[in-house]
């Protein structure tokens, strides 16, 4: 994320995880650079936060909810 700020925020909806219903914010791109991997479960969302546009690059690796849309959220 860059070149401007994001608040980024993931919450566990994964009901067999320790870390169920747990939310963690983080403000991360020109300030704090990272990159996130993001588990099948868990919600993700990011905003712009910045005094500038900002660029995300997201590379999926599976169709949200599966093919033809039929598994469960994740």
């Amino acid at each position: 994320m860059g070149p401007s700020n994001f608040k980024f925020r993931m919450w566990d909806h994964r009901p067999e995880s320790e870390t169920f219903r747990n939310v963690i914010t983080m403000i991360v791109g020109a300030d704090d650079p990272k990159a996130a991997v993001v588990p099948k479960g868990v919600v993700h969302a990011y905003q712009n936060v910045g005094d500038t546009d900002g660029i995300v690059i997201n590379c999926p690796n599976r169709l949200y909810m599966g093919e033809g849309r039929r598994e469960r959220g994740g």
